[in-house]
């Protein structure tokens, strides 16, 4: 009798939901890092943090964190102006970070210790734009309760990454497929959210 009022929880379910598309997700991460380690050198891994940490810091308010108030409303249709609104900010932020790192990257990436980047700027500022599309149209989706497919699109994501990783460690040898991967992955999550939208 408790199992299934546990099984008939809305919120058990979706949690399981959740919980199970992101340990598949590390599940894949976790076998195909062996083959990945392989094919690209211990500094480009070192190289990809330093991305990653970047991309996560300015992408976080790129929205200006309307993308946290989007499931907030009652009514459907505010919450989906919400995410039109997030979108348009982190169009525009992402916009004006690109203007500003165009004109005094040569200042900037020095100070931070991320001269590196510097070859990297066309890709990073359309992967902080997709991180901020990816971030309101996650919580439309948490609002809608579709957390099935918010699981789906966690495992399209890691998927898309380490295919473009692997094919591209294996034709090219460059560091670049590390980047490339992490930053296309956020394209293949967002289709699927937005498909749905």
């Amino acid at each position: 009798m408790k199992l299934n009022n546990i099984k008939s929880n809305q919120f058990v379910r979706a949690a399981s939901m959740l919980a199970g598309g992101a340990a598949l997700s590390q599940l894949i991460a976790v076998v195909t890092l062996p083959f990945i380690a392989r094919l690209y050198e211990p500094a480009s891994f070192g190289f990809l943090a330093s991305y990653i940490a970047v991309l996560s810091i300015s992408a976080i308010s790129i929205c200006l964190r309307f993308d946290v108030a989007v499931p907030l409303p009652k009514n459907k249709e505010d919450g989906a102006a919400l995410v039109v609104v997030s979108s348009f900010f982190s169009a525009i932020l992402s916009f004006l970070l690109f203007v500003i790192f165009l004109f005094f990257s040569d200042r900037i990436l020095p100070y931070l210790g991320l001269e590196s980047l510097e070859s990297y700027l066309w890709i990073f500022f359309p992967s902080v734009f997709l991180f901020g599309i990816y971030s309101a149209l996650q919580y439309w989706h948490v609002r809608e309760k579709n957390f099935g497919l918010i699981a789906r699109a966690r495992v399209v994501q890691v998927v898309v990454g380490v295919s473009i990783q692997i094919l591209w460690g294996l034709n090219y040898l460059t560091d670049f497929g590390l980047i490339a991967g992490q930053s296309v992955c956020l394209f293949g999550s967002v289709f699927v959210l937005l498909y749905f939208f």
